[in-house]
């Protein structure tokens, strides 16, 4: 079918694509004409109806265009969609609306090359290639054709994953998150649809780091409406995907949704927020465009539901004629390899520890370990690791700029090649050039960075073939290439190479001018040239990867490891640069990558600052271990070679290799493996392992605490004194050393015999390094709530992401240590009376969470409740309720949550507040709760602790966030960067505290709030400070110097929200940031001079601060009962998300004649901003279409906008959006409650327009 793309020059702008790689990248795809459209906003519409024909027309247009669409669109317009003949596409950001207007598709611009380029690809389909779309042809998509009901679902998911995972073992890594997506998309259909589905086909597939699934039904609905209008139902499926929308083939009525999930280092900046997550569109294909017919299917052994397809593509006439080379079945193990990694050497470049861990083990055949040395002694240590093992440090690149001399023996290790020196880099990092070592780059896309970062796990010589996916065909040619014949045969490979793949024919002018580069500085870096040159390259997945290797004269590897002049403008050409040496056959082999995806400009360095990333060393001992490797010759003389199976190091890891080497085939015919239920018997090697029987009731209360020596290394405080501190909080309690390796303790916990709640410490390491498959045993004493996960907690340590537990946090303040010891040391369920002493005041009310009303008022009278009781809240007022309403909107999306009931209680002691919700939940997998950080982010940066507790008997959850009143500092709460919850308990009637004894009593002249007191026996005496103030300083941050505190983030309360300087109610705080009560703990530790100085100097005002917009004795003289006298014209700007919102805010302004414009959307906003003078922007962050984050960022990015230096109120009614607050916060003059009055917004308009005020005569 014909396809004809048509592309409005504007459709690409402020979307960080040039016009140029849209081109280019259009035009990869085959079969497709592209034209350039020039239609323009005003006739956009009456356009599309003439490009109807017989084939399919594709439309590329500016969002814009789009999300400000009318309502009533011409009759042609939506015939021309509804065919499928016409298809609208446009690029959006996640902060973009969602266009509900006509069908279309969105593309994001925002998620990563990865996704960006797939998406591209489906649009460039006339026809039904499903799945196949994203993925190089001889894909395999696995199906399951047969989903009947969600009774099956979960069997039936499991028998489609064990397939995959025959052949895609990184599914492993994120099999609970396609389970839920999955699950949650299936339930969706199921109701949605008037009729019920009679079966629903769902396929998986995996390619260069994306995965892909979709769920294909017949329907029973009579229009696709219902796709293209708003759903909040599908909010929580986008949010869990890269990207999500629907196919429909009205030819016989089907559906096909589909997810993307990017499973690259960066996958984490793919998904849109939570907030403003929707299905991205619509694609609708014309009668005839069905699935295509290049499309294989087979079936599976032995399964009537199980299908294989493949997409073989059309047979190329060109295809050339190879003779196999015949190669040994074996291959060669590799010298032993230890690969040893600093964790403070992922600082600061946007990667996590696992997800590095597992790209080097896949790549080894090795666990990496982690290596405890500090910057002072690492040189002293990795001499001691050196012996018949090739072995590898991954250090911080800051270690190696110090200026330190180096101990001989190291500089003679890392000379031989025995010893390996690697770290991450950035673009702007000056070079290392005292000894050899080998920089990955971490700021060149991670395309470039996953390419890479397997040379640092893998200790045998691969070439080129180690940068690619096992399989991949490099290209060479058959004989060494004498030099001065070596540019043509570069031609010659890549002309051959560019026969496989059709996007290489974009880049061969670069790449010929790249390696003849390279050729010419041969001549100029050795004195006497090489007679012979032998050149390899290959791409795969947009990374193209060339080598040259040669005899050399420079027979020492520091000739390699300095500055080259004449290498620098490689360097500055290419997205990473770096040489191989051989000591032992004085050869070298330059290596050079391109980044060829659609952002590739981002992975070149600028020519002032580049330079080669290093050298890598093969000596003797690395050169043991060879691949095995299938090669084909071609009639041209070139060799094409493929690695089929990776060499191994002599002390290889057996999990390891099960988990990345091993590959199953999926039989086609044949017996199929037998099921074994996992509820009856787990398999752990040869032995079978019973399931632990649930416990009975218990009588009394019983807590064994186990720990693991282990905990205590990194702490001044031992086991003893933690001991005497748990046993006197509770006298029940018994505590025991626990001799356990690592590797024993999940399998160790799942066949001890258990009496009562057993609690266990463990490093936090081991919280991240648990097996992939966990004993059920293991599983169900977690649920059941008769096994405890305990770990200390350092602010910047990752999330718990894997089992329930709870965190310790030991660098937040006694006050804070001291109350999580209690909740460790008493492990049955009390609330929030667990929190405070027995009989402590609390206060409690009940509302709709869907009443807003309601919400404000009992929330008014639980705060005033709390002041009568001499609490000031006055700072926190602000801070409570973003916390709570941020709560209040994930209960509202919670599936059949409508008009759900909350439950609040709030209490404060001494200097400690904490609040608790508790709803009935619809969630009750553990796994769902705790491996979702992002929603909770905003909540846990203010929070001095903030948790859960599962009551699993009530299905109910209940939310606890614990504040200190006298941290104007915030040295009790974490960045927002590294913000999650502090733990996940889970409560059943085992677990409940039977001696705890509830009173409520109404509160005179109170219809809302009652008074609570729980009573309860602890068994042991109430924790102080003082008796928790053990010798390790980070226990007090007080004593601290402040630098870790986070000076940027926004300090809640009041109007003192702007600015890095700790502010009460608009006043500096003083006394060295704390007001501190006569009870506190705190207070006994006073802050030196040198401290207060530290947590009350004010920093220097950014350029791009608009907070202060008048000087502080102006400010002053602002009342609320100021008036404006009508002098000047002024003009208010209120973009708010609804019409009855707008009333409410611009009312005081219309009786003082001012002239208020309002609008609910985002782009609107902004034209308004663009075209006339304002004198105060009002905004919500959410609107009906669009984000008030996004017209903030508009007006005070273009200097030259009139409205440049305009003040802006903020009306906050987004509690969700990561990091929103800290990124508004430099840009923004105020933020209010949403349900601020009018009259309180036209007061703070008046502060900031003071100029055009006076008082108001007095009658």
């Amino acid at each position: 079918m014909n396809h004809t793309i048509y592309v409005s020059k504007r459709s690409v702008l402020g979307q960080g694509i040039s016009f140029q790689d849209l081109n280019l990248l259009l035009e990869t795809i085959e079969d497709v004409k592209i034209v350039e459209w020039t239609a323009h906003q005003g006739n956009w519409l009456k356009e599309i109806s003439s490009l109807v024909s017989s084939g399919v027309s594709t439309v590329i247009i500016p969002s814009v265009w789009a999300l400000t669409a009318p309502d009533n669109l011409p009759e042609d317009f939506l015939g021309a969609l509804n065919s499928g003949r016409v298809r609208i596409v446009y690029f959006n950001k996640k902060l973009d609306a969602p266009n509900y207007t006509f069908p279309s598709l969105s593309i994001p611009s925002d998620r990563g090359s990865l996704i960006l380029e797939a998406m591209v690809n489906l649009m460039g389909d006339s026809v039904d290639r499903g799945l196949h779309s994203f993925f190089p042809e001889q894909t395999e998509v696995l199906a399951h054709n047969n989903i009947t009901g969600l009774e099956t679902l979960s069997f039936d998911l499991e028998q489609l994953f064990k397939e995959f995972l025959k052949k895609v073992k990184k599914l492993m890594l994120h099999k609970v998150k396609v389970s839920i997506a999955l699950k949650s998309l299936v339930r969706w259909i199921y109701d949605h649809e008037a009729k019920r589905p009679d079966k629903i086909e769902i396929s998986l597939g995996f390619a260069n780091n994306l995965f892909g699934f979709s769920c294909r039904w017949r329907t029973s609905l009579s229009n696709v409406k219902a796709l293209v209008k708003e759903n909040n139902s599908l909010t929580g499926i986008a949010s869990s995907t890269s990207s999500l929308w629907f196919n429909f083939f009205p030819e016989n009525n089907t559906i096909e949704a589909f997810g993307l999930i990017s499973f690259a280092m960066d996958a984490q900046n793919s998904f849109p927020q939570i907030t403003n997550a929707y299905s991205l569109g619509l694609k609708i294909f014309p009668t005839g465009g069905g699935e295509d017919s290049l499309i294989d299917t087979f079936g599976i052994a032995d399964s009537q539901n199980l299908i294989l397809k493949k997409y073989v593509g059309a047979k190329k006439e060109d295809e050339e004629q190879a003779q196999v080379i015949p190669t040994p079945e074996k291959i060669e193990i590799g010298t032993g390899h230890g690969i040893y990694v600093v964790k403070t050497a992922i600082s600061g470049h946007g990667v996590t520890l696992k997800d590095l861990s597992s790209i080097i083990e896949a790549s080894g055949g090795v666990k990496i370990q982690n290596w405890d040395a500090t910057e002072e002694n690492w040189m002293s240590k990795a001499v001691s690791l050196v012996g018949d093992q090739v072995v590898t440090l991954f250090v911080p690149s800051f270690w190696l700029h110090e200026g330190k001399d180096e101990p001989d023996l190291f500089v003679e290790y890392v000379r031989d090649g025995k010893l390996r020196v690697s770290c991450l880099q950035k673009k702007g990092e000056l070079p290392y050039f005292k000894l050899p070592i080998l920089s990955i780059p971490s700021d060149r896309g991670s395309l470039i960075l996953e390419g890479m970062v397997p040379l640092v796990g893998q200790a045998h010589y691969s070439g080129i073939h180690a940068l690619f996916p096992v399989n991949t065909n490099i290209y060479s040619m058959a004989k060494t290439t004498e030099l001065e014949r070596a540019s043509k045969s570069l031609d010659t490979l890549y002309d051959s190479l560019m026969k496989k793949a059709r996007k290489l024919m974009l880049h061969k002018t670069k790449v010929a001018v790249g390696a003849k580069t390279i050729l010419h500085a041969l001549t100029m870096i050795e004195e006497n040239p090489p007679k012979e040159v032998e050149l390899k390259m290959g791409y795969a997945n947009n990374l193209f990867a060339l080598s040259i290797r040669w005899k050399t004269g420079k027979s020492s590897v520091l000739d390699w490891s300095k500055d080259i002049p004449a290498w620098k403008k490689i360097c500055s050409s290419t997205s990473g640069s770096w040489f191989n040496f051989f000591p032992e056959t004085s050869e070298v082999e330059a290596l050079i990558l391109y980044s060829f995806a659609i952002d590739s400009e981002n992975s070149v360095p600028a020519i002032d600052n580049a330079y080669s990333l290093g050298v890598d060393i093969f000596s003797e001992m690395r050169l043991k271990g060879q691949d095995k490797v299938e090669e084909k010759e071609t009639s041209q003389e070139i060799l094409i070679s493929t690695t089929t199976e990776k060499a191994l190091p002599s002390n290889f890891d057996k999990e390891v290799v099960n988990l990345y080497f091993e590959e199953e085939e999926i039989e086609l015919d044949g017996p199929l493996l037998t099921e074994v239920d996992a509820e009856e018997v787990i398999n752990l090697g040869d032995e079978e392992m019973e399931v632990q029987p649930e416990q009975p009731p218990l009588t009394k209360k019983i807590h064994t605490i186990l720990y693991v020596k282990k905990v205590f290394d990194h702490y001044s405080f031992n086991e003893k004194d933690l001991s005497e501190i748990i046993k006197k909080s509770a006298r029940y309690n018994v505590v025991k050393l626990w001799n356990v390796e690592q590797i024993d303790w999940v399998v160790e916990l799942s066949r001890m015999k258990m009496e009562g709640v057993f609690s266990v410490l463990v490093p936090p390491i081991w919280l991240r390094e648990l097996p992939f498959k966990l004993p059920v045993n293991f599983e169900k004493r977690i649920e059941r709530g008769e096994l405890r996960i305990i770990s200390f907690n350092k602010k910047h340590d990752p999330a718990n992401c894997f089992v329930p537990g709870l965190f310790v946090p030991v660098d937040r303040g006694r006050s804070v240590f001291k109350n999580f010891l209690t909740l460790f040391a008493r492990p049955f369920y009390g609330g929030i009376c667990s929190v405070f002493p027995s009989g402590q005041k609390l206060f409690v009310t009940e509302f709709q969470c869907d009443d807003k009303d309601q919400v404000k008022v009992n929330l008014d009278s639980l705060f005033n409740n709390l002041q009568k009781e001499g609490v000031d809240l006055k700072d926190f007022t602000l801070k409570l309720n973003l916390a709570i309403k941020s709560i209040l909107n994930f209960v509202k999306k919670e599936a059949g949550n409508e008009d759900r009931l909350v439950k609040i209680q709030m209490g404060s002691h001494e200097n400690l507040l904490a609040f608790s919700l508790k709803w009935k939940t619809g969630i009750h997998y553990p796994k769902a709760w705790i491996s979702d950080e992002i929603s909770w982010k905003n909540i846990c940066s203010t929070s001095s602790g903030f948790w859960f507790n599962y009551l699993k008997d009530s299905k109910e959850i209940e939310a606890v966030s614990l504040y200190i009143l006298d941290d104007v500092s915030k040295l009790t709460t974490p960045s927002i960067s590294n913000s999650y919850p502090m733990g996940f308990e889970i409560f059943n009637h085992f677990r409940k505290d039977l001696s705890l004894r509830e009173e409520e009593t109404e509160i005179d002249g109170d219809d809302v709030c009652r008074l609570l007191r729980g009573f309860y026996e602890s068994e042991g005496a109430a924790l102080k400070d003082e008796e928790v103030f053990f010798t390790d300083k980070e226990l007090d941050p007080f004593q601290n110097d402040v630098n870790g505190a986070s000076r940027g983030e926004a300090v809640i309360g009041g109007e003192a929200v702007i600015g890095g300087e700790a502010v009460i109610g608009g006043e500096a705080a003083e006394n060295g940031g704390s007001l501190q009560k006569a009870n506190s703990g705190v207070q006994a530790k006073k802050p030196s001079k040198k401290q207060v100085k530290k947590v009350t100097k004010k920093p220097a005002k950014s350029p791009k601060d608009f907070s202060i917009t008048l000087s502080k004795n102006k400010s002053e003289n602002i009342k609320p009962e100021h008036t404006y006298m009508g002098h000047n014209p002024l003009a208010v700007l209120i973009a708010v998300n609804d019409k009855r919102t707008a009333e409410r805010l611009s009312e005081k302004f219309n009786n003082e004649k001012i002239k208020v414009f309002s609008t609910s959307h985002s782009h609107q906003a902004v034209k308004f901003l663009q075209n006339q003078r304002f004198h105060c922007l009002i905004t919500h962050m959410k609107l009906a279409k669009g984000h008030g984050e996004f017209i903030v960022k508009e007006v005070r990015g273009d200097r030259n906008n009139q409205n440049y230096r305009i003040p802006i109120i903020v009306v906050l009614n987004d509690y969700e959006t990561k990091g929103l607050i800290n990124r508004i916060q430099p840009l923004i003059n105020q933020i209010v409650d949403e349900e601020v009055s009018g009259g309180e917004v036209y007061s703070a308009f008046a502060k900031y327009c003071h100029p055009f005020f006076l008082p108001k005569k007095k009658e």
